[in-house]
């Protein structure tokens, strides 16, 4: 009765599916889906539960209430659904749920929509590399088959560019080491999948979007640059010119000693089938991320172990690129440090480079890498005997002061050591 009368009152006027109901069906959902009991609930609080869900649907559905929906919103809507899913309510509410998730990435705004969901993404990485056994990280399969879905060629490249640049200076390439690097696949896919569409011009705007920012910028331009470099047609013609000695009248031992300097073909391939893997071309691009297709398809509650590429072929080219991905992750991770250090230390951006410090902190990984903690130390040895202490406890600080601490987290020594200096 309840979804007949709305929707007989929504169909002549549309301003009643206004932000202030999505909230109110929401907060009655989450109470009545986000408890131990939601995989009992009687008949009719299963009834209840359906003709909201019905309610959000017709709203979504409708043009103009989609359009108004923005990025807050949304993410409460994503959250409130990977919430209610946790809670293994019938299979009645979780198709509905399904359904529901899917039809607002298709109506929604596409930047709010893109923001909203690498939001919720974000979220559900911090809790999983806090702690790997997270049962919420089983459901970041639904929020990367969103993402899928929203078809990420249709995001502005402002958004996604400022998006992803966020992601990545919250998680680092080098927290992934040895976990599992979904999320990290899905922004490399996001980024691949707008370069494709405004090529030169994407690299143009990413450089105007992260100029004066902290070295992650230079994550993002390095996959943007690695598609343009992969895609480039300067790459095709390899095989040619190493043949075209055999084109020309040499001598019989130079003809020979030419042949010899040239690869196999099975060896020929795996060189160039190496960097690829890094976000290369078409080929390895669509390798890159067949694994989070596997995944997606598994269900939000099925999640594959993490894929390794390769692993018939002798020597394995995924092997040496993962190599070279680690280390470039800690390069990386040593330019952000110089860089963080150098805003620190200037007065017109000493209070957002402080703040960068802590951030890059908080994950942990320089406090157990032996080269990054080396480079931390290096780096915090230029600073005058006050500024070390004045940035010691302002890094105190902001770790009292932050809401969501790291359980276990301990700052390097040297910040310790500085404390009351």
């Amino acid at each position: 009765m309840l979804c007949g009368d709305f929707r007989a009152m929504f169909a002549t006027d549309k301003t009643i599916g206004r932000a202030e109901t999505i909230e109110a069906c929401g907060e009655r959902l989450r109470s009545t889906l986000c408890n131990p009991r939601a995989a009992n609930m009687s008949p009719a609080s299963r009834e209840m539960c359906a003709a909201l869900i019905a309610i959000l649907s017709s709203i979504i559905s409708a043009d103009v209430c989609a359009a108004s929906l923005g990025e807050g919103l949304l993410r409460e809507i994503y959250s409130l659904i990977v919430d209610a899913l946790m809670t293994e309510p019938p299979t009645a509410i979780v198709r509905a749920l399904n359904e529901f998730a899917l039809a607002a990435v298709v109506k929604c705004p596409v930047d709010a929509g893109f923001q909203a969901l690498l939001g919720c993404l974000n979220d559900y990485t911090v809790e999983y590399l806090n702690d790997p056994t997270s049962i919420r990280h089983r459901y970041t399969t639904l929020i990367v088959k969103c993402i899928m879905r929203l078809e990420t060629k249709r995001v502005s490249p402002e958004v996604l560019v400022e998006a992803c640049y966020d992601f990545l200076v919250d998680h680092p390439l080098v927290v992934f080491k040895g976990k599992d690097d979904l999320p990290l696949r899905t922004i490399k896919m996001s980024i691949g999948n707008l370069y494709k569409v405004y090529k030169e011009e994407f690299i143009k705007v990413a450089e105007r979007q992260l100029r004066g920012k902290t070295a992650d910028g230079g994550a993002v331009l390095s996959y943007i640059r690695s598609f343009e470099s992969s895609m480039s047609p300067q790459r095709a013609p390899v095989t040619q010119q190493q043949q075209q000695p055999q084109q020309h009248d040499a001598p019989p031992t130079n003809t020979s000693s030419s042949t010899r300097s040239t690869p196999p073909p099975q060896q020929l391939h795996q060189q160039q089938a190496a960097p690829a893997n890094l976000g290369g071309n078409s080929t390895s691009y669509a390798e890159e991320a067949s694994p989070v297709r596997a995944r997606v398809t598994a269900g939000p509650t099925d999640v594959a172990a993490p894929h390794h590429h390769h692993q018939h072929q002798h020597p394995s080219p995924s092997t040496t690129a993962h190599a070279e991905e680690d280390e470039d992750g800690v390069l990386a991770e040593m330019d952000r440090m110089e860089e963080t250090f150098l805003r620190a230390r200037k007065p017109e951006t000493s209070p957002d480079g402080v703040k960068d410090m802590y951030r890059m902190l908080k994950p942990g990984i320089i406090q157990t890498n032996a080269a990054l903690t080396a480079k931390f130390e290096e780096c915090y040895n230029v600073c005058t005997p006050a500024f070390k202490g004045f940035l010691a406890r302002r890094m105190f600080k902001l770790f009292n002061e932050d809401p969501a601490k790291v359980t276990g987290f301990t700052f390097p020594k040297i910040i310790i050591a500085n404390k009351d200096v």
